[in-house]
């Protein structure tokens, strides 16, 4: 066939067949110069998404996208980029940064906006007054350069082609294809450059895996793609059944994050950025006992080396540094609502994806969110708080039923687990 029409690729994937190597580039490179419509690109991406990509498809399609626009490099830097597969509560990009950066890794980061129910890192760091995500390649790889830190959005210099991917997949139902997210997140991963990428992939009902089996073999899978490009790789599997760390809602988990380089807390979040660290350095200093890894990371916090670090970069990148020295002053002007308990018993179960939706509606509306008193397995009392709801207007909360997303039984459940895997590959 020649590839020469769009259709004939449409009615390939419709039918099942599969798609040649020319025949993705080709698509790929109509999308990028506009010669294909919305219409044609959500056909492509819902065909995909019913009838699946075999893994050289998948592999096509990454390649495709990364080279779509220009495609960085740091040389033989200690550069590291971390992803996550989306995740209610998750700002570990905010705390990770400075931390990784305080020690010398080159961390150059492009983030997205929220995909579902899952939280977007840009929506957070855009709340700090001045911040500007919209960075030029050039002036961003000058930063990095000079400072060893950078967090954009994503921009049409880099995979342009999966950046009208990742917004029409939202807006027709294919957000849960594990190839099209595969083929998303390695070429934005093999476009920014960094020479060690780890992946943090969720499971659980609040993730886009709610099994762990599902999750490590799309672990797996997207390592293996990334070392076919000479990538090191690591793979962490995280617990997504119930929100990471207290907050929900974009101002509040801005919050956390900044508050973390200070005291690091919450626990769950200083466990998993401990262990990206920790795989970071063994990437690139080889196997390593942990005591002397968590004596670097300690002394990082110690010395108030992660407060400095995330000050220079919000500079940098025009933001007001006083968000970083005081974070507290992101909660200015917030009432708040408490969630209590209608019942004593065990938390067994918490409905992660109605919470992340309902941290949209609260930062979207009420410029709030929730920060949550209890996790899985914790012992509550009747009347107990549950969680703190702030907004800028309580009035337009007060009929939210928190309480009706968690479940909480007279009986004795486990607490979960965070971190259920971690392989350097």
């Amino acid at each position: 066939m020649q590839i020469n029409n769009v259709l004939n690729i449409l009615f390939k994937k419709r039918d099942k067949e599969n798609l040649s190597r020319e025949e993705i580039n080709f698509f790929i490179k109509s999308v990028k110069d506009n010669t294909v419509d919305d219409s044609q690109i959500a056909a492509f991406l819902m065909a995909c998404f019913i009838n699946g990509l075999n893994d050289e498809e998948t592999l096509f399609l990454t390649q495709a996208l990364a080279s779509s626009g220009s495609v960085l490099s740091w040389g033989e830097a200690l550069s590291v980029d971390k992803h996550s597969t989306g995740g209610v509560g998750d700002k570990t990009t905010i705390a990770l940064l400075p931390v990784l950066c305080a020690y010398g890794f080159l961390v150059p980061k492009m983030a997205g906006r929220r995909l579902s129910h899952t939280g977007g890192t840009i929506e957070k760091i855009e709340l700090i007054p001045g911040y500007n995500v919209n960075l030029s390649i050039s002036d961003f790889v000058r930063q990095v350069e000079r400072i060893g830190i950078g967090l954009i959005s994503q921009t049409k210099e880099i995979a342009p082609a999966e950046g009208v991917f990742y917004k029409i997949r939202n807006h027709t139902g294919t957000v849960e294809s594990s190839q099209l997210i595969l083929s998303s997140i390695a070429s934005k991963k093999l476009a920014m450059g960094s020479n060690f990428i780890i992946f943090d992939i969720k499971s659980g009902n609040g993730s886009l895996f709610s099994s762990y089996i599902e999750s490590l073999e799309f672990a797996k899978n997207i390592c293996d793609v990334m070392r076919k490009f000479n990538k090191k790789v690591s793979y962490i599997i995280s617990d997504m059944s119930q929100p990471l760390g207290k907050c929900v809602g974009n101002r509040l988990e801005l919050w956390e994050a900044l508050s973390f380089l200070h005291n690091r807390k919450p626990y769950p979040l200083d466990k998993l950025i401990f262990n990206i660290f920790s795989n970071s350095y063994k990437a690139y200093f080889g196997l390593t006992p942990e005591e002397k890894i968590k004596k670097i990371y300690d002394k990082l916090f110690e010395e108030g080396k992660t407060v400095q670090k995330a000050i220079e970069w919000i500079k940098n990148q025009g933001g007001d540094p006083k968000y970083v020295e005081n974070p507290n002053y992101l909660l200015n002007g917030l009432d708040k609502i408490e969630v209590l308990a209608a019942e004593t018993g065990y938390v067994q179960n918490m409905n992660v994806k109605k919470i992340g939706w309902l941290g949209h509606y609260l930062s979207d509306n009420v410029d709030g969110g929730i920060v949550f008193n209890v996790s899985i397995g914790d012992r509550i009392e009747k009347k107990d708080v549950l969680a703190n709801i702030y907004a800028r207007d309580i009035s337009k909360i007060k009929d939210i039923s928190l309480a009706s997303y968690i479940d909480i039984k007279d009986f004795v459940c486990e607490k979960k687990e965070l971190i259920l895997d971690s392989k350097i590959l």
